[in-house]
């Protein structure tokens, strides 16, 4: 883990200013992504990811039904599933290859490193959560991208008032403090999305790729926050707005 670890550093040292391809391509070649995850595999590791609930990561139903509202983690998912996240709108669908295909494919992938079919993509994910360490309590980033993320996240004014917001009216304290884990979840769903629909994770927008999804978190968990405040009849510690912003 040391080398490896290392080496996603310094690709995430520059990643927010402009990708080293070289580095990258390196990192691709060298299947980083798949060393990486071959530490999911011991007992409860993939489970403190966020990717599963289940102590070891287990082969997928086929299933034969989902819903948006009730989502399992990524790992945990059906094959039905999966696909059905996956193609979120007419354009995606009327792109699909023929079903059986699909659903070979599928299967194909969710035994592979990341349950994820490209090394690029696995690569993706391994960067991920290198640079996400400092999202997790006590955690500590070791590259300027996961600097970039811890800080974006500590600045957040929601983040401080759910924190001391009793649980008995409705504190979020335990989600905030799983922030990792939801980055890491909705990280392997757009990049199982892109290669479900045949779009390249790219150099350039590999930072892009990176901080979107923690601001996708960060106004999800907001969203939620205020929508249990709202259902207790609640404020924010001091009254102050969720986001900082003046009413």
């Amino acid at each position: 883990d040391g080398e490896l670890g290392a080496a996603l550093d310094r690709l995430l040292d520059g990643v927010a200013t402009g990708v080293d391809r070289s580095r990258l391509d390196a990192l691709v070649a060298g299947r980083a992504g798949s060393a990486d995850a071959a530490t999911l595999l011991p007992p409860g590791a993939a489970r403190a990811c966020g990717l599963t609930l289940r102590e070891v990561i287990a082969p997928p139903e086929l299933g034969e039904s989902a819903s948006k509202r009730t989502l399992p983690p990524p790992f945990d998912r059906s094959v039905f599933e999966r696909l059905f996240a996956g193609f979120t709108s007419a354009f995606h669908r009327e792109a699909m290859p023929e079903l059986s295909q699909l659903v070979l494919q599928e299967i194909q992938r969710t035994a592979a490193p990341w349950q994820l079919a490209e090394e690029s993509t696995r690569v993706t994910m391994a960067l991920g959560r290198r640079a996400s360490a400092g999202l997790a309590p006590g955690g500590e980033p070791g590259s300027d991208a996961g600097a970039r993320l811890a800080a974006r996240w500590r600045r957040e004014p929601f983040v401080h008032r759910a924190l001391r917001l009793p649980t008995a009216a409705g504190g979020r304290a335990g989600e905030v403090g799983q922030v990792r884990q939801a980055y890491l979840r909705r990280l392997w769903v757009r990049v199982h999305g892109r290669e479900l629909r045949g779009e390249a994770v790219v150099a350039d927008g590999l930072w892009d790729l990176l901080d979107g999804v923690l601001r996708s978190v960060i106004m999800d968990q907001r969203d939620r926050l205020r929508a249990v405040l709202d259902r207790a009849g609640g404020e924010p510690a001091g009254g102050a707005p969720l986001d900082g912003e003046a009413r």
